[in-house]
């Protein structure tokens, strides 16, 4: 989420991180073509090398092509069944923070990696206090949050760094459901884009999001020749391998 940055200054940035960090490999994630176009080819001006890393999912125009679908619908229906229990935590109750980051522990350090960042409390509440991100959720009939997406809204294109639920839950219940057409009404009501992120690849087409490659940029000249080597053969393996298996598979 790059806000609009068009790179005209990433030859400064570039020498003064040279110049600071000489044994270094220089990398900015997340470029896209779709929401940052100009950026990413100030990169490829620059002599920076473009390498894939994964594929996210993209909604334009949510009310073209999110709204008409059949599972929108069924899922607008299932939020609508718990309208009384959603709540846009304009203001955090005692615990909340807690149970934000307990829901987010247990969708990306519980079920998928613990490699994902593990974010404190005392950042959730950060977030919430300056609005950097802009929170919802659905509270279970006891007042504790079931279901939490936390979005950041940037360039017109917002995504959501945090999403949580109870993974304890059984699918029917549709925890996640709800928690995906949160977001996709937050982007609506922003008037923004949707960057629904990798991951839950056939969830999100089903939804009319569409895959796009994401890539980090990468420069190492001047590095010795085995690591610059290591990044071009890098990004050829990419290119011709990486890129086929995740738009074959969907991934």
């Amino acid at each position: 989420m790059h806000g609009g940055w068009d790179g005209a200054d990433v030859r400064a940035i570039r020498a003064l991180l040279i110049q600071a960090f000489p044994d270094h490999l220089l990398a900015v994630r997340s470029i896209n073509r779709w929401s940052d176009p100009a950026l990413a080819n100030a990169f490829e001006a620059d002599g920076w090398r473009l390498l894939p890393s994964r594929q996210i999912y993209v909604t334009d125009d949510l009310a073209r092509d999110w709204r008409p679908r059949r599972d929108t619908r069924r899922d607008l229906a299932l939020l609508a069944a718990a309208s009384d229990r959603i709540d846009p935590l304009i203001t955090l109750r005692p615990g909340d923070a807690a149970r934000i980051r307990e829901l987010y522990d247990l969708l990306y350090l519980g079920k998928y990696s613990r490699l994902n960042p593990a974010f404190t409390e005392a950042f959730i509440e950060m977030t919430h206090a300056t609005g950097m991100l802009r929170y919802r959720g659905v509270r279970a009939p006891d007042g504790q949050l079931e279901t939490v997406v936390g979005a950041i809204l940037r360039g017109g294109v917002l995504t959501t760094p945090i999403v949580g639920y109870d993974t304890a839950r059984p699918p029917a219940d549709g925890l996640y459901r709800m928690a995906s057409a949160m977001l996709a009404m937050m982007a609506e009501e922003a008037g923004a884009k949707l960057n629904g992120s990798a991951g839950a690849a056939a969830f999100k087409r089903h939804r009319g999001a569409e895959p796009l490659i994401e890539y980090t940029a990468y420069d190492a000249r001047h590095l010795g020749p085995s690591r610059r080597a290591m990044i071009a053969g890098l990004q050829s393996l990419l290119n011709t391998v990486g890129v086929p298996v995740m738009e074959g598979q969907g991934l």
